[in-house]
């Protein structure tokens, strides 16, 4: 069964390109319901965000986009094992650059920041000793004939659509709310 048929189903909602919520109104709030759903899963139960990781490598410090990504951890080898890297201001990085500063990292104890939407790890990932970015990124290609999202964990796969059919049948009742006059004609 489709996302979009299992709405249907919930709701008794006819969907399509001419109905309120439209089909793309309800993808959208397919696509809402990711975030609200992960948003109230790791307020409640930070371990599960592991659940929801996509990874990203570095191979240089060139920074990598964090658009629509939400940084559960950051990550930076060091010839031998992963390191944990610690989040900075991103007015700090040149100090942690500075062999002689009491802010000196090295490839043992690396850092990362955000800047203009983008994550950099230091010292600079190389090609041998990479670093990859895990963040919960949401699926933005999710369409109406889609059975499933991609990067999200089955489990919580029911709340997005619960979400979604909350959400039409709220469009919907506003809809209907709007065709009753204001207040009622008194006739005195």
């Amino acid at each position: 069964m489709t996302l979009l048929e299992r709405i249907t189903s919930l709701t008794g909602l006819s969907i399509s390109s001419t109905t309120s919520p439209s089909q793309d109104e309800v993808i959208q709030l397919l696509k809402d319901g990711q975030h609200d759903i992960f948003d109230r899963i790791v307020d409640l139960s930070p371990e599960e965000a592991d659940l929801f990781i996509k990874d990203t490598s570095l191979a240089d410090g060139n920074g990598s986009a964090m658009v629509d990504g939400r940084i559960i951890y950051v990550t930076r080898n060091d010839g031998t094992t992963d390191k944990v890297c610690s989040r900075i201001p991103a007015a700090m990085a040149g100090m942690t650059q500075d062999t002689e500063s009491l802010s000196y990292r090295s490839k043992y104890n690396p850092v990362y920041y955000l800047s203009k939407e983008l994550c950099y790890v230091l010292p600079n990932p190389t090609g041998s000793e990479t670093a990859t970015i895990w963040s919960f990124k949401s699926d933005t290609s999710v369409a109406g004939s889609d059975s499933t999202f991609d990067n999200f964990p089955s489990k919580y796969e029911r709340h997005c659509v619960l979400y979604a059919s909350y959400q039409s049948l709220l469009a919907k009742v506003a809809e209907k709310m709007a065709e009753y006059p204001a207040s009622p004609a008194s006739s005195i």
